[in-house]
């Protein structure tokens, strides 16, 4: 059964029941919607916001919990506009026993004189798997904004077992230092990291270290590629994916491969990223 009430916070809570990962609590909290549009062997959750992003004075809290065995997919409906002002958006999860989480992330679309914090906290047991995907672009490249917020904070935390293994933190402030240094983002407009860990994403792993770091290698050309890649073992365990390209739908072929190797090899049933 499923609870409903309403707080300041999300919650939900997955659990394995008769062979299928189920919602046993899903508390709609201020400013945030979940759908689940599927509830078999994975739990397919929709997150929404209102009005399709943050506006100033937005905080939105996410508590998530998988219980043994189950497993969650947690994408959204759409791109996150950040408007002007000040928002911000904290995610906490804890995954216990096997639970295997897959978390494709809102594309961040950060609009002119925005100030936006986005904090994730990751508590996993040893025999839990973890896929974080996670998307930055420069704003409203279309309508001619680029890097033109204020402030964007990013602060992912991971802990196993209780010790942390990673923590991986980003702060852009354009008015204090240039996004278009060769240093920085250069003419790259976007930015795709896959964070894995956990015993379920080794293969997948594996694969993504044989293809997409073909594209690392020194860069002597007069113009920079139109993408660059790069694919690492974090030094506590697990491995994160990074790629940067001029559009973000160059980067699109990072988040499918993600997709299509773990339907490969079976642990995923359908596809979350399916148009």
């Amino acid at each position: 059964m499923v609870t409903l009430q309403t707080s300041s916070t999300t919650v939900l809570e997955v659990k394995r029941l008769r062979g299928r990962s189920v919602p046993v609590t899903c508390r709609p909290g201020q400013g945030m919607k979940l759908f689940h549009p599927r509830t078999e062997d994975w739990c397919h959750t929709l997150t929404s916001t209102y009005g399709g992003g943050f506006v100033d004075g937005d905080h939105l809290e996410l508590e998530i919990t998988c219980g043994p065995g189950s497993k969650l997919c947690l994408s959204s409906t759409g791109f996150a506009q950040i408007f002007k002002g000040a928002s911000s958006q904290s995610t906490r999860v804890k995954l216990e026993g096997d639970a295997f989480a897959l978390v494709i992330g809102q594309p961040l679309v950060p609009h002119a004189n925005s100030k936006f914090t986005q904090r994730s906290i990751w508590e996993m047991d040893a025999e839990s798997s973890l896929i974080s995907i996670d998307w930055l672009t420069a704003g409203r490249v279309a309508r001619g904004e680029s890097f033109e917020f204020q402030e964007l904070l990013t602060d992912l935390e991971i802990r196993r077992s209780e010790k942390l293994v990673l923590k991986d933190r980003f702060l852009a402030n354009p008015e204090l230092s240039s996004f278009r240094n060769n240093s920085s983002f250069g003419t790259y407009q976007a930015l795709i990291t896959v964070t894995l860990l956990g015993p379920k994403v080794e293969k997948l792993a594996s694969t993504l270290n044989a293809f997409w770091n073909s594209d690392i290698g020194p860069q002597r050309a007069a113009q920079a590629p139109t993408r660059l890649t790069s694919f690492a073992r974090l030094p506590k365990g697990g491995y994160q994916l990074r790629a940067a390209s001029n559009q973000r739908r160059e980067l699109l072929e990072v988040e499918r491969c993600v997709v299509d190797q773990l339907r490969a090899s079976g642990e995923l049933d359908f596809n979350p990223v399916q148009s």
